[in-house]
């Protein structure tokens, strides 16, 4: 099979379909915003759609990046899907885009709780400080909507 253009064709082979990783470039240009497994990415808003930036740096410059194919042990980071529901994920900043608030778990940017959704808080943050109950590192400096339990 040359292509994984039906899902189920991917199972019954048992062959891996997610896109390859693909070095695009760095710092903005043409090539932006990114597609799914492509990089280099700084941040989330690097990234087409709801896709995320997901971070590898230090213990992780070889970390495979989830929902993509291939190796890369450059420390670079691709744009994904976002791995799970408590990823820390930029949908946008002071209400805006609307349809991305209030935000969920693990979403940010927020200014204050009456942006997060529910009993969520917004979690303020300097640099990359982890959020309780989340994953990844985030955009740096932005807070995100967490569970205070957490």
């Amino acid at each position: 099979v040359d292509s994984c253009n039906e899902e189920r064709e991917c199972k019954n082979l048992e062959i891996d379909c997610d896109p390859p990783l693909e070095w695009v470039g760095n710092n903005g240009g043409p090539a932006f915003p990114l597609g799914r497994c492509q990089g280099d990415c700084d941040k989330d808003t690097d990234c087409q759609g709801d896709l995320v930036c997901f971070n590898r740096d230090g213990d992780t410059a070889d970390a495979p990046v989830p929902g993509c194919s291939g190796y890369d042990d450059t420390g670079d980071d691709f744009c994904t899907v976002r791995p799970s529901e408590t990823y820390l994920a930029y949908m946008g900043n002071s209400g805006v885009p609307a349809d991305k608030f209030p935000l969920k778990l693990c979403e940010g940017d927020c200014d204050d709780d009456s942006e997060c959704d529910g009993e969520l808080v917004c979690f303020n943050r300097n640099g990359r400080t982890p959020v309780p109950g989340c994953e990844g590192a985030g955009m740096r400096g932005k807070d995100y909507c967490h569970n205070d339990a957490d």
